[in-house]
Parts: C-alpha cells; sequence; structure tokens
C-alpha cells in the first residue's frame, strides 16, 4: 500500500501561510505518531527547514519512503499531517 503523505508547516507569514512538502511512504506507519514527532522536531530545532524536519521524522519512523518530485504517482491513500 503506498500513501501520499503531506506535511502542511503553519510559516506564521501572512503571504504564504503554509510551506507543503510531499512524500510516499510504501508501508504501512502511524499519521499520529508522525505528526506528534513533527511537531516536537520542529518545536526543539525552530531554525531547521521544513525539509530537514520531514527527513528526520520520516528517518525515525523506520518506514520506507521517498521525496516527491514533479510528477505525483499513484497512491493507495492520501495523509495530511498539519505541523
Amino acid at each position: 500500500m503506498t500513501t501520499l503523505l503531506i506535511f502542511m508547516f503553519e510559516t506564521g507569514d501572512s503571504y504564504c501561510q503554509y510551506w507543503n512538502e510531499l512524500v510516499v511512504v510504501y508501508e504501512p506507519y502511524d499519521p499520529r505518531k508522525i505528526e506528534t514527532k513533527a511537531r516536537i522536531y520542529v518545536d526543539d530545532n525552530p531554525e531547521s527547514c521544513y525539509d530537514e524536519a520531514v527527513e528526520y521524522v520520516m528517518n525515525d519512523a523506520g518506514v520506507r519512503w521517498k521525496w516527491i518530485g514533479r510528477k505525483i504517482p499513484e497512491c493507495d491513500r492520501l495523509d495530511i499531517i498539519l505541523v
């Protein structure tokens, strides 16, 4: 089962309120656990880039995943993580 996972980071900028990072996950995972880890990472590392947060959280989750390029592959499921 593949999942398109969209991380929506609140930027605090009125011009661009959210920054999205898209990944594909190739195995089951717990979205609540991912969301919690992402929030903790961003709170603890306010100067980090959003892609660093995603990479850390996904690697820490121990699941197979990859970044999305220009073409979004067909997926079985869609999850959105609001950070």
